[in-house]
């Protein structure tokens, strides 16, 4: 559609999400959403839809807002329940240090050590311990 630039390539690996790029369209936008970007509700009915079709639990993270409360946990608790899910999982924006997923710039730690390491792309090496570390 001819929007890719490496300013858009920069702002995208610095953090930028993509519904905030001016140059891409709607429609593009609509297509390239994160687990954020979908109502809490929404993740509990896709879970309940795929559930009908399958005898056992599935596992389906319900992404949550920093912002959600426990009064918003207990409703996607109660949708789950009356949306016959056999479990539901819930995780919070920001609820621990060093969570897998962040929107936000954060340092990175050795796995095995618990260093501080700099990644600046690619593949790196912890220099205290030498664990090789992808794609963090």
């Amino acid at each position: 559609r001819g929007f890719w630039s490496e300013k858009l390539a920069d702002d995208l690996a610095g953090g930028k999400p993509l519904a905030a790029c001016k140059q891409i369209d709607d429609r593009t936008r609509a297509l390239f959403v994160t687990a954020h970007d979908i109502a809490p509700s929404w993740h509990v009915r896709m879970q309940a839809v795929f559930q009908e079709h399958i005898d056992g639990a599935i596992s389906k993270t319900i992404n949550l807002p920093r912002s959600a409360t426990i009064e918003d946990i207990a409703e996607i608790y109660h949708q789950a329940y009356r949306l016959q899910c056999k479990g539901v999982t819930v995780y919070r924006d920001g609820c621990r240090p060093d969570q897998p997923m962040s929107a936000e710039a954060k340092q990175h730690r050795c796995p095995h050590c618990r260093m501080p390491i700099a990644v600046e792309g690619g593949c790196s090496r912890c220099p205290q311990c030498g664990t090789t570390l992808c794609a963090l």
